[in-house]
């Protein structure tokens, strides 16, 4: 078995270590204002709140407000840690660098006695903000390099990889670190860490089932630094390391001493005692490995292989074993799953039928979601009957963005009509605002058919399309959002949940592509209580399951 499908005990210590010591070592932090969005944390304290509330002893940080003007940025930053009380020792400069500062007056040498006088080895390219290209900080980095820099960068700031991969090869001495990358990303990363020795990945965004593990054994151990992301994402990344498969060495190395190496730090970290609610043990028991004490219902997964996720297993029995075994290690007792991809993809009707029969013995444990596809409505609508009168389709699965039909076209009426008559639920995969599937569009087909349940699949995904599900759940009380990939923009989830509310919303992991992990981490470490969590985790979807006739 995989290493990711378990928890090992040798790693037992190190999570205690990890969750009562607080070693863990941010790579990815960022603080201040940008014209361009609204900032998570506006100062310094702010940042520093939210590393004390999860537990995360140190952190490497850039200033946003570096664009337009990086030598202003950084200045702001190193004044910030001067004079926020408890930053000295716990919070590590990387400095915004851009080609201009060749021409700057006294900006070079600025760079140049700040990282020499204050011990400073992380930089931080901007280049789709600051206007240029990655390989126009050659000559720059040759004023540099003696200060044996680790240079990092957004995965969508490198382009098609040739001026990273350009970089790499002539600067071998330098670390350059790939940031923010998620799983569409991850041809990029996987192919550049192969080609250079000397790339490395932080691991923020990596969501993704088995992704971390396999990091770390193709590539080794010491090319993965750890990094915490967003605001949006709570404690997603801890639980996504602690969780990940990971031995008790390499998660010591990617949760804190790969980057303290990097930045040359000598000192131990400072001890840091936990600052979330007391009333939530859920976040500590994830973290420990063990079950929650409560009903789990995973409302939306998917079963079958894909190339478009760097995955190991693609045999879609194994995965079912798998899902079971990372169901019983957190305590999750249903998931209600849906055809990814299988053997029989090009036939949707069969590729139903398929997902039935491979998850057959475990029915008790696992339910389905019909694919109801648009090129085969009209041989699916005359199999409900059939399809439903069996113990196992509990629901219809939409994916409208991937079938490139809006979610207004008339084909879906005989599913519209079907979960109407009989109060089945409907996941429907909702993005952004003023596309195929955003929120927005379903309007007038939720009070069509009152006695159906919508679920909106990743909440609208973006922060507009969130906007759209919370508008929508409100008006409507047959619409609930849901919970997994919703981590795509900046809207607090505290604040969606005091919106519409905590009986509103389920939750689901997007398994097998996503980690389970991690997207529970993400949901158990949110700044609110157990009693507010625990609809959410499970009653809402049982609920919703108990209403179909």
């Amino acid at each position: 078995m995989p290493t990711h499908d378990i928890i090992d005990n040798r790693t037992e210590k190190l999570v205690d270590h990890l969750n009562q010591s607080k070693v863990l070592l941010n790579a990815n932090g960022s603080i201040g204002l940008n014209v361009a969005e609204t900032p998570d944390y506006p100062r310094l304290a702010d940042f520093l709140r939210e590393m004390d509330r999860l537990g995360v002893a140190q952190a490497v940080v850039w200033n946003k407000s570096a664009v337009p003007h990086a030598r202003g940025g950084n200045r702001r930053l190193l004044d910030s840690i001067r004079a926020c009380a408890g930053a000295r020792g716990r919070i590590f400069p990387a400095l915004v660098i851009a080609p201009a500062m060749l021409y700057e007056k006294g900006a070079l040498d600025d760079l140049t006695d700040t990282m020499g006088r204050e011990g400073i080895r992380a930089l931080r390219a901007i280049p789709n903000d600051l206007y240029y290209d990655l390989r126009q900080l050659e000559f720059l980095l040759k004023h540099l390099i003696r200060f044996k820099p680790v240079l990092m960068v957004h995965v969508r700031e490198i382009g098609d990889s040739q001026p990273l991969l350009f970089f790499a090869e002539r600067f071998p001495s330098i670390k350059f670190i790939i940031t923010e990358a998620m799983w569409g990303d991850m041809g990029i990363v996987f192919d550049c860490m192969r080609r250079r020795p000397n790339i490395m990945v932080e691991t923020s965004w990596i969501h993704t089932q088995g992704t971390l593990d396999l990091l770390a054994r193709e590539f080794g151990p010491s090319r993965v630094v750890f990094g915490m992301g967003p605001r949006s994402h709570s404690g997603a990344a801890i639980a996504g390391l602690v969780n990940g498969g990971l031995d008790q060495k390499t998660m010591r190395m990617v949760g804190r001493d790969n980057m303290a190496k990097l930045l040359g730090l000598k000192a131990p970290p400072p001890v840091v005692k936990p600052a979330g609610k007391a009333e939530n043990s859920f976040w500590h028991k994830l973290l420990r490995g063990e079950k929650l004490g409560v009903p789990v219902i995973d409302a939306h997964s998917h079963l079958g292989p894909s190339s478009r996720w760097y995955m190991e297993e693609g045999d879609s029995p194994a995965m079912v074993r798998q899902m079971l075994a990372r169901m019983d290690r957190i305590g999750v007792g249903l998931t209600v799953t849906f055809p990814g991809s299988n053997p029989l993809a090009d036939d949707v009707v069969a590729g139903n039928e398929f997902l039935e029969n491979v998850t057959l013995p475990h029915h008790g444990r696992l339910k389905g979601m019909i694919s109801f596809h648009p090129a085969y409505a009209a041989e699916l609508a005359g199999k409900l009957d059939d399809f439903f009168a069996r113990d196992f389709f509990v629901g219809f699965k939409i994916l409208c963005s991937y079938w490139k039909v809006p979610v207004t076209d008339p084909v879906f009426v005989p599913a519209w009509k079907y979960a109407n008559r009989h109060r089945l639920p409907i996941l429907i995969h909702s993005w952004g605002s003023g596309g195929l599937d955003s929120p927005g569009r379903l309007q007038e087909i939720v009070k069509r058919y009152p006695r159906a349940i919508f679920i909106l699949g990743h909440s609208g995904g973006n922060d507009s399309g969130r906007l759209e599900a919370e508008a929508l759940a409100l008006a409507n009380k047959n619409v609930f959002l849901e919970w997994c990939g919703s981590f795509c923009g900046t809207r607090s989830w505290e604040k969606t949940i005091e919106k519409v509310g905590n009986r509103r919303i389920v939750f689901g992991t997007d398994a097998v592509y996503h980690s389970i992990d991690w997207e529970l981490g993400r949901l158990l470490s949110l700044d609110v209580s157990e009693e507010v969590l625990k609809p959410i985790l499970g009653e809402n979807m049982r609920g919703i399951l108990a209403r179909r006739v």
